[in-house]
């Protein structure tokens, strides 16, 4: 991969816990000179040493039983130094790496790179309690949400959720599309949410594919097109999603911020349908492609089915990843 060069003040180091999910918003940025992105966490091409790796860290893992001895790992998660004299700035992606040991990795960082910065970004609802985010506070120079709730409740700065990058080819035609709806998601605590929009669609002659993952044997219903399943390959709900005219979006209870679905649906010019309630805040909102529901028997089936080619999709929205750092380094100390 060719280098390109950047004008950041930093070597950005960013760690992630899901690179396949997180390809869209990480991935170009590895062409960049200054960033590193450690999508396995720690800076090796060696599968076997990445896999043990992941297995040591492993939030589930270490839930059942503590393992000890992270901190071999800290040299390899730092990573080799850049061959330029500017200030590093580590961004943790989730607080998985932060959390271990009471922040310990983030201690070895400072220690380590007594001039750097330290970035944790929660890409997802924050299950932290006050005290821990306290905690972090006092380890990180920066915590970002994509939530603005939660930025408030927190005192954290907020960082609008608008990068994406596509990373397959869409192609398709406007109008061969098989599915009206596609849905993919944990069930979390949004299955009534999920199921209500399901009956509302099928029930009006929607053709729908409903992915969900998580859901006990005693909740699930039988359903055309409703499956339950096991965690996706992002690829896979890739092409899954592009057979699909609309995309569902169901937040979880207590969540506002911008999703992947919203930014697939600009990305990949695919009509969006959500039950949130700020949609039409947001500055991409495009009435002709985007619609939210408070309940599902409000849901417009007629947009739902409307074919692709006669919907006027938004354009030229900039959705770059690098402005994730842009922002962070003019939120920085």
């Amino acid at each position: 991969m060719i280098s390109q060069r950047s004008n950041y003040k930093y070597n950005f180091t960013i760690f992630s816990v899901n690179a396949d999910y997180l390809e869209p918003i990480l991935g170009c940025l590895r062409s960049l000179d200054n960033v590193r992105v450690l999508s396995s966490g720690i800076d090796s091409k060696n599968r076997l040493m990445q896999k043990m790796f992941k297995f040591h860290w492993s939030a589930k893992v270490n839930r059942r039983i503590k393992l000890p001895l992270h901190r071999i790992w800290y040299k390899r998660m730092m990573g080799k130094p850049f061959d330029n004299d500017k200030p590093n700035c580590y961004v943790l992606l989730g607080a998985q790496y932060a959390r271990q040991n009471n922040g310990e990795f983030m201690d070895y960082l400072r220690r380590n790179d007594p001039t750097c910065k330290i970035v944790l970004s929660y890409l997802d609802l924050i299950k932290d309690s006050a005290p821990t985010i306290e905690m972090f506070k006092n380890k990180a120079d920066l915590i970002t949400t994509y939530e603005k709730e939660e930025a408030k409740k927190f005192s954290i700065a907020f960082i609008e959720e608008t990068m994406y990058a596509q990373t397959i080819e869409d192609t398709t035609t406007a109008d061969e599309q098989e599915d009206d709806v596609y849905f993919l998601g944990y069930a979390k605590n949004r299955l009534t949410a999920i199921m209500s929009a399901y009956h509302r669609l099928v029930n009006a002659g929607a053709k729908c594919n409903f992915n969900i993952v998580g859901v006990d044997m005693d909740k699930q219903e039988e359903g055309e097109g409703l499956h339950y399943i096991q965690p996706m390959p992002y690829g896979v709900y890739l092409k899954n999603m592009l057979n699909a005219k609309c995309i569902l979006e169901v937040n979880q209870a207590g969540a506002h911020g911008t999703t992947m679905r919203t930014l697939e649906a600009i990305a990949y010019k695919r009509k969006l349908l959500t039950n949130s309630d700020e949609l039409m805040s947001e500055p991409f909102f495009n009435p002709c492609q985007m619609q939210s529901y408070s309940n599902a028997n409000e849901i417009d089936i007629d947009f739902v089915k409307r074919p692709l080619s006669q919907v006027k999709m938004l354009d030229n929205f900039d959705l770059s990843p690098e402005k994730r750092l842009r922002a962070m380094e003019e939120l920085l100390p």
